[in-house]
């Protein structure tokens, strides 16, 4: 008698139908308990049920799967008792090439039932009638199909039944476009609450299921990467990548593409994905459009970068550590020289497998893709004997808050959790695991994992370089030099990201029992100001056998070999050579300081400096002096240097040989104990022979800025930055102020002025008095143009923020003399929208009152009339402030290309909408009338002071709550509270705050309706950049929207496309992922000399939908 078995094999996603037979007579008659051997013989059907096989191409009608020579199955016989791990048998194939027929021999245990898998390997294991499997993170290219291997199935079936094999996954066909090599894609899936989902590790599936089988998680990853081993080359005709998936319902994902030259492409497809059992989801053809790499290192070097999003990612692995800012003098480094040069790249460890991808070295530069997985990797790069020159930690986190710490110590700026850690709260349940972070031993740079690292007898910082991951057990603490952590400056094995250092001991200062909030669970949160909390979690013990947790907590600090301990509740000063720590920004703390306190008797060849050197206790100030050049980067290294003799105090010096019209930067540096700290960087103009410095060399502007004492000149023969020409014959002084309610005397800001040869000629007095100015030119005693004059103690070049937007904003208002919160002097002017000639703001908060002037009427407030609406007449009365005045509604005053009724000095414009300069603000401190923001990246915050506005009755308004700054686009402002900032509308009669960020020279322009190719799910957009100066260049592309009429870069809902860096300036771009018959806007766009701009919208229908190559519904449409 045989017994005959009819498998249906689904491994490539059909239900094409196999027969295996089983010969009574090849069991021998052994007993049940015995393995025994078979010969199976398995037939494919021709002809699948289904559309999805894939022998073939996605739009065939029929396919077939056929078995590979390297598939095998796996069948466990079906026992009263199971046990646990029971080992699958693996059946191997005889066949030497594809075909529809296999032949499987191997043994199994006599059975009335029997349980098959695919494919086979040894770690298969059946407990207890659950399967155990695994959804690979790699997975092979395979041209036109997928990575058998990856695709898991099971059958089961009666002693004299059939086999019907059911797939446990389902597949994504993402379909792309394009001329690049493909080498590796991965794929992130995320649920609604953006978490990302399991979409590959270890699962099971019960086998009593009933009709089909159901998965369950068991150690999931969150990524899935497809490799080739040869890159694919793509065409206009899509090429369709095969993901094995999980089944389940992807409320947003992430596909990131690396091209065979390192190039790559990050798209987030915001609408849902639908995976389903043994069901293809082909996606709608998406064109490669390469991704700029965000820099790491752009604003500064350190040994952690924190990475928060997925995306593509690089650093500078030419510099070690902080740079040469990290090497003090005669400190006790391993070496003198920050600079490397590598020639390999690896990742020594991940806390999960699959968060970082894609790593390469490239012109010293370290590029990586982050997935998007939480957690900690170590990064180094090697010489070309496979040394150790660096490593890097890289922290998947979002972003780390900051915290503000008050105690008697001072005020400290303290980031949220400890180094390493993914939250910085308590959480719920075992969450608290994960804000403990991870370790460190003193001194060292590097940080330590459980099961990430080794132990050797290391004494040496150099051995320790080398073996980063390598945790020393004879770190000789009397060995240890105080100079590897700082308590004052950062050095280059601080192990902080860029801007923060280790914390000192000083931040815990009054931290106690008594200043807790709840009861101790897994760590404590402590008061660290008035009104906030910082969580502190118990220090994690990390064994290799095991895991428990203290209940104390641990903490290094910079403290030479110091930290701080707390069992009971009450923090306490403790030797301490291995924990966590946490990090505190670079600039709060500091107990010594430089600073310029003078520039003065500027002559075209001399000039003489003075400054201060500030320091508490004891510290020696071994040497003092001063560093100038014609580039801001300024160090003793690099520059010429002036000694001013040593120790604490005033000192100045005379500079000479200076070259006549020229800027020169200028700073002044102390020595103190061993290391060189440096002032803010000052500028100064030295005049031509003459003795006058040309405001206008360099371009024309309605605002010029002077900050020294001198005799100037600008250009008086046209209005603002234009062409058009004026012939003034007369100059006066309208008005002149100090900002402040005090009474203001003729000369104190402007001492002279004169018209000359067409050029306006002032002078400030000998003492340089901090104030604006307003002049004016006149023709036949009226007023023909007007100018700002702008006098203050700053270079909008050196003190200039550059926001997380791109954009490089000045650190103060139009106007303003000061950036110290509650002084009056930093609220700068004010200035109705499209008026480039500014009025007074608040000059004493206490009770709103005016800035005064000289003359104290300077200043003329008019009720609304029609005579007064018009551009003619402001510009010949600009002292005169008219209410409720509609003359302004017309946006063709300020745009995006600097006009020349803009108020800002030359290189500067009124900020636009449009550029989302202020994205990512959000408040980091109150302080006395005003707030620190945290948007800037080039600086800790950025101070915006509420200086309230002028409103249309000519009343000073919310001053002290709120500060509006005005925008190109009319009648919108950037609004500022102490609760929230963001865009806001005005009445355009108001008066607000200009903040002014940096020009560029440059236009974009969009295609005309009629150049533009519209299909249904794609368009084709031409485009034209012309760069009428040396601005660099970032990127420029298309963005388009169905929901705002407005399209821009980083708006939800917008769709953002690249061009090719190299191509010309006219370019053409495709947008794919649209939908069919639906109104779209679309614009270019260019970035550049940090500024964002746009063409003009064109408002476009998309074609009603095509076969779209016979996909139907189941597609999945970007």
């Amino acid at each position: 008698m045989k017994l005959r078995y009819s498998i249906i094999l689904m491994a490539t996603l059909s239900a094409a139908v196999s027969c295996v037979q089983m010969n009574e007579d090849d069991l021998g008659g052994g007993q049940e308990q015995e393995k025994l051997p078979l010969s199976v013989t398995a037939t494919i059907e021709t002809g699948s049920q289904t559309k999805t096989a894939l022998e073939g191409s996605l739009s065939d009608a029929s396919m077939r799967t056929v078995w590979m020579p390297s598939d095998n199955i796996g069948v466990v016989a079906v026992l009263p008792t199971m046990g646990e791990n029971v080992a699958v048998e693996e059946f191997v194939t005889g066949i030497s090439e594809k075909s529809n027929v296999a032949s499987f021999e191997g043994s199994v245990t006599f059975a009335s039932e029997y349980y098959a898998f695919y494919p086979y390997s040894e770690s298969l294991r059946n407990s207890n009638g659950t399967y155990i499997f695994t959804i690979l993170q790699e997975q092979k290219y395979v041209a036109g199909s997928f990575d058998p291997k990856a695709a898991p199935m099971v059958a089961k079936a009666p002693r004299e039944g059939d086999f019907d094999f059911q797939n446990l996954c389902g597949l994504l066909a993402l379909q792309l476009t394009g001329s690049e090599s493909v080498k590796s894609i991965t794929f992130i899936g995320k649920d609604a609450a953006g978490t990302m989902m399991p979409v590959s590790g270890t699962f099971s599936v019960d086998m009593t299921y009933t009709d089909e089988p159901v998965i369950m998680v068991s150690e999931p990853m969150t990524s899935v990467t497809l490799i080739s081993d040869t890159p694919v080359q793509l065409s206009q005709q899509a090429t369709p990548f095969y993901f094995v998936l999980p089944p389940a319902t992807y409320n947003s994902f992430i596909i990131m593409i690396q091209t065979s030259d390192g190039n790559v492409m990050v798209k987030e497809a915001t609408k849902p994905l639908t995976i389903a059992r043994s069901h293809i989801k082909p996606t709608a053809a998406l064109q490669y459009a390469e991704n700029v790499y965000i820099d790491l290192s752009e604003e500064g070097w350190s040994n952690s970068y924190v990475v928060s999003n997925a995306g593509a990612y690089t650093f500078d692995a030419s510099v070690i550590g902080n740079g040469k800012y990290g090497l003090s003098q005669e400190g006790d480094f391993h070496t003198d020289n920050t600079n490397i040069s590598p020639k390999s790249v690896e990742l020594l460890w991940e806390e999960h497998k699959g968060m970082l991808t894609g790593l390469r070295l490239v012109d010293g530069k370290v590029k990586f893709l982050a997935t998007g997985q939480e957690g900690n990797a170590l990064i180094a790069v090697k010489d070309s004997d496979g040394t150790i020159l660096w490593s890097w930690h890289i922290w998947c986190t979002d972003k780390p808050k900051d915290q503000t710490y008050v105690n008697s110590a001072g005020t400290f700026i303290v980031q949220d959790r400890n180094l390493g850690a993914t939250r910085g709260d308590r959480g719920v349940n075992d969450e608290w695991m994960e804000s403990c972070g991870i370790d460190y031993l003193w001194g060292r740079k590097d940080p330590f994992v459980a099961y990430k690292h080794t132990q050797a007898d290391l004494t040496q910082m150099s051995e320790t370089i080398k073996n980063p991951t390598v945790k020393s057990t004879s770190w000789d603490w009397n060995a240890l030099s105080s100079s590897w952590w700082s308590e004052n400056h950062k050095t280059i094995y601080d192990p902080c990201p860029v801007g923060y250092r280790v914390a000192s001991q000083a931040i815990w200062n009054d931290f106690s029992i008594s200043k807790v909030s709840g009861d101790f669970d897994h760590g404590r949160y402590y008061q660290c100001n008035e009104t906030d909390y910082a969580w502190y979690p118990t220090r994690a013990n990390h064994q290799p056998d095991r895991v428990d947790y203290w209940g104390d907590t641990y903490m290094m600090s910079s403290n030479f070999r110091g930290g701080i301990y707390s069992s009971s509740g009450s923090f306490r000063t403790q030797s301490v050579g291995y924990g966590p720590l946490r990090c505190m920004k670079e600039t709060y703390g500091a107990k010594y300081d430089v600073s310029m306190t003078g520039i003065d008797d500027v002559t075209s060849s001399s000039v003489t400096v003075s400054a201060n050197v500030y320091v508490e206790g004891t510290k020696a100030v071994s040497r003092r002096g001063f560093i100038y050049g014609v580039n801001a980067e300024l160090s003793i290294d690099n520059a010429p240097v002036v000694e001013s003799g040593n120790g604490p105090g005033d000192f100045s010096a005379s500079i000479s040989n200076l070259s006549g019209s020229t800027k020169y930067y200028i700073r002044a540096f102390a020595v103190i104990d061993t290391e060189v700290i440096y002032s803010n960087i000052r500028s100064f103009m030295t005049p031509g022979a003459s003795g006058v410095i040309d405001l206008s060399a360099k371009g024309t502007a309605n605002s010029y800025m002077v900050s020294q004492a001198g005799t100037y000149k600008f250009k008086a023969t046209v209005k603002g930055n234009s062409t058009e020409a004026i012939n003034p014959n007369a100059a006066e002084v309208i008005w002149e102020t100090q900002n402040v309610s005090d009474a203001v005397t003729q000369g104190s800001v402007i001492s002279s002025v004169v018209l000359e040869d067409g050029y306006v000629k002032f002078s400030t007095p000998t003492d340089f008095t901090p104030g604006n100015a307003l002049i004016a030119v006149k023709s036949a005693g009226k007023i023909v143009w007007s100018w700002h004059i702008w006098a203050v103690e700053s270079d909008p070049e050196v003190d200039a923020q550059i926001y997380q937007s791109g954009a490089l904003m000045m650190d103060r208002n139009l106007g303003a003399l000061s950036v110290t919160p509650g002084d009056e002097r930093s609220y700068g002017l004010f200035y109705q929208w499209g008026r480039k000639d500014p009025f007074m703001g608040c000059g004493n908060a206490v009770d709103n009152s005016f800035a005064t002037t000289y003359p104290e009427d300077a200043m003329q407030f008019l009720d609304n009339n029609a005579n007064y609406n018009n551009y003619n007449y402001v510009e010949a009365h600009p002292n005169h402030f008219v209410k409720r005045s509609s003359w302004n509604n017309d946006s063709k005053y300020w745009t995006t290309n600097k006009t020349m009724y803009d108020p800002c000095p030359v290189g500067w414009r009124v900020p636009d909408a449009d550029s989302d300069v202020w994205s990512g603000f959000n408040t980091i401190s109150s302080v006395d009338r005003g707030a620190f923001f945290n948007a800037p990246v080039s600086d800790p915050t950025a101070y915006y002071p509420f200086a309230g506005y002028l409103n249309a009755n000519a009343q000073l308004g919310e001053v002290n709550s709120v500060l509006s700054v005005w925008t190109t686009t009319l009648r919108t402002t950037f609004r500022i509270a102490q609760s929230n900032a963001q865009l806001s509308s005005s009445d355009i009669y108001n008066a607000h705050q200009i903040r002014c960020m940096k020009d560029a020279d440059f236009t974009i322009t969009t295609g005309n309706i009629e150049e533009i190719f519209i299909s249904d799910v794609y368009i084709k957009v031409p485009g034209k950049l012309v760069v009428l100066d040396d601005t660099a260049m970032e990127s420029k592309g298309v963005v388009c929207s169905s929901t705002t009429s407005t399209p821009r870069l980083r708006q939800e809902g917008s769709i953002s496309v690249a061009a090719d860096n190299s191509s010309p300036e006219i370019f053409n771009v495709t947008v794919t992922g649209l939908k069919p018959n639906t109104k779209y806007w679309v614009r270019t766009y260019a970035k550049g000399g940090h500024n964002i701009r746009y063409g003009e919208t064109r408002e476009i229908w998309t074609k009603a939908s095509a076969d779209n190559e016979g996909y139907g519904s189941e597609d999945f449409e970007w």
